[in-house]
């Protein structure tokens, strides 16, 4: 019988045989080695089984369904098989890097209050090359649980969990196409999540990927979540707003007429809702919401300077740290006409606005 490894590997493979070897041969060259790889082929019609089954490492093991079983089926199924007290994940066209599995267990090692962790992750395209963009999530527990009320900050291929956290947790096959968002999203309200500020995967973007292929499923899936977390906090919203909720990771719907004032009420609702339940702490609640607010402001600044004093105006532009800062850089854009677009849960934004006056974790 094996030894039990410290960490299982879970790659889910379905119809995978051109980026499989790549993926399976940098979990193999991890300079951590107490793991064992399961590799999950979800009923693939190319030689994916007979890939998975090349190696003779015999920390591999593969598992083959001659059934279609979906995401959440065949990640609960891997979850089910693992042996590991620690669960590391990458999809079957990504790739990790060599001491991506080091860097994590070190974190948890030090961390001990951490359940879930992920890290920043950097893109390629179909040939490997890279693409210069990194997704810089932020790294701070208590924003990440804020911040999953409104998007997701997470990336599949980088995230290691305790396998503790699926005691009372599981993936939810009816919250197909993002089952992985909806666990974490239930997950951030019991177990402390963070992202290590380093690069530790890399995310394959090519015209098959799940956000590309199932763009509407994700999205009416996505606002299921929102309703659901939605409730959590003591909002119990409408069809329309949950949409409206949407919007505002939704460049598009946030600059259409009348918005700007309809997602101000929305987002002084929540600070309400958020004031009664005590779900988020208040101060972190209340940076994350005026960020959105000037998210919404910043989009609208092609309408002029009145866009600027209705955000000057509005008690969402309260901020301990960063106000002033935000203030000045809306005021240029009304006053050019120019609407820009800034993601508000990047950690690059955050060391911009706040520098080092707000929290983040950071690996010693």
């Amino acid at each position: 019988m094996r030894e039990i490894p410290l960490i299982s590997v879970l790659m889910p493979a379905r119809n995978a045989q051109k980026y499989l070897p790549m993926a399976i041969e940098s979990i193999l060259n991890q300079t951590f080695s107490d793991f064992e790889l399961i590799i999950l082929d979800d009923a693939s019609e190319d030689k994916t089984f007979q890939i998975a089954q090349t190696s003779r490492d015999k920390r591999i093991l593969v598992k083959h369904f001659s059934k279609r079983q979906g995401l959440a089926k065949i990640r609960q199924a891997g979850v089910d098989l693992s042996r590991g007290k620690l669960i590391a994940f990458l999809d079957s066209d990504d790739i990790s890097l060599p001491d991506r599995l080091k860097l994590q267990v070190k974190f948890f090692e030090r961390h001990k209050d951490v359940s879930i962790l992920g890290s920043w992750t950097e893109l390629i395209d179909g040939d490997g090359k890279r693409l210069n963009e990194i997704w810089k999530h932020i790294t701070y527990p208590e924003y990440i649980k804020a911040f999953f009320l409104f998007r997701n900050c997470l990336t599949q291929s980088t995230v290691m969990m305790r396998k503790e956290c699926f005691r009372k947790y599981g993936y939810r096959n009816d919250y197909w196409p993002a089952p992985d968002f909806d666990l974490w999203m239930r997950l951030s309200h019991e177990f402390k999540i963070a992202n290590m500020p380093v690069v530790l995967s890399y995310y394959r973007v090519t015209d098959k990927n799940m956000t590309g292929t199932h763009e509407k499923d994700i999205e009416k899936c996505t606002q299921k979540i929102f309703a659901d977390n939605l409730r959590n906090l003591g909002v119990n919203p409408s069809n329309n707003e949950v949409k409206l909720h949407d919007s505002l990771e939704r460049t598009a719907v946030s600059r259409q007429a009348g918005s700007i004032k309809k997602l101000e009420l929305w987002l002084k609702r929540l600070i309400t809702a958020n004031a009664a339940s005590k779900t988020y702490y208040p101060e972190i609640f209340r940076n994350v919401i005026g960020d959105y607010w000037f998210k919404t402001s910043l989009l609208n600044a092609d309408k002029g300077l009145n866009t600027w004093k209705k955000y000057c105006n509005s008690s969402l532009q309260y901020n301990i740290y960063g106000k002033w800062k935000k203030s000045a850089f809306l005021f240029m854009a009304c006053a050019v006409h120019r609407p820009v677009l800034v993601d508000v849960s990047s950690q690059s934004w955050h060391d911009l606005i706040y520098g080092k006056k707000m929290p983040v974790m950071r690996e010693q």
